[in-house]
């Protein structure tokens, strides 16, 4: 699994869905009319310190779950090194919404299955 920044992300095509979560993530973290609610997340994003991450397997999958883990394993060793402000933002490519609720279980399923 491959992280990117901002900077990579920009070279993607603009209709692939990719691009088109990244923008949409964009558009709310960079909003000055509606401040994101966290200050270090903006930071982070305005100094290229954020990585994102791309999934196609379906949110509740064990697959899904061993690519969480690969691309935990792949930041969390240079996080450091990319800045004080920053985070692993991962993107699902699901036409589901599941609600905020829900989106936390899975959230935290997801981690206590990789520890």
């Amino acid at each position: 699994m491959r992280i990117l920044d901002k900077n990579e992300i920009q070279d993607m095509p603009t209709e692939s869905w990719e691009r088109m979560a990244y923008e949409d993530f964009k558009k709310i973290i960079v909003n000055k009319k509606r401040a994101f609610p966290c200050t270090l997340g903006v930071a982070g994003f305005a100094a290229n310190q954020l990585r994102f991450g791309f999934m196609t397997n379906n949110i509740n999958s064990i697959e899904a779950y061993k690519k969480i883990a690969a691309m935990l394993q792949s930041f969390i060793p240079c996080a450091r090194s990319f800045g004080k402000n920053t985070s692993l933002v991962v993107f699902f490519n699901e036409v589901t919404d599941f609600g905020i609720e829900n989106y936390e279980e899975i959230f935290w399923n997801i981690l206590n299955s990789i520890s």
